[in-house]
């Protein structure tokens, strides 16, 4: 996976300030406890460590989600994992704002 961050970094068109892998995770877009695909290149994103919607952030929203797709059916609070999934991949920074306190 590391030649495959590599190649993610360098790609001019994701312009990403910083090509060192130090500075980045290689993310899962749908994280692997939603479901996510653990290899496809199309599920795995270099998430970087700093700034402000970094790695850490991200972790704590997949969190957060699992908990909810994990609660008893019938709790109001409840996601289903589709809806999990939906929130993350169309813009995991508003479902942030609405899912981690």
């Amino acid at each position: 996976m590391h030649g495959l961050k590599l190649a993610q970094l360098q790609t001019p068109t994701r312009g990403y300030l910083s090509t060192s892998p130090k500075d980045f995770e290689e993310d899962h877009l749908i994280p692997l406890e939603l479901g996510g695909a653990s290899s496809d290149p199309f599920n795995l994103w270099p998430q970087p460590y700093e700034g402000d919607w970094n790695a850490k952030k991200k972790d704590r929203l997949e969190n957060a989600l699992h908990r909810r797709v994990c609660m008893n059916i019938g709790d109001p609070r409840r996601l289903s994992l589709a809806q999990a999934q939906k929130l993350i991949r169309e813009n995991w920074v508003v479902a942030y704002e609405e899912y981690v306190n």
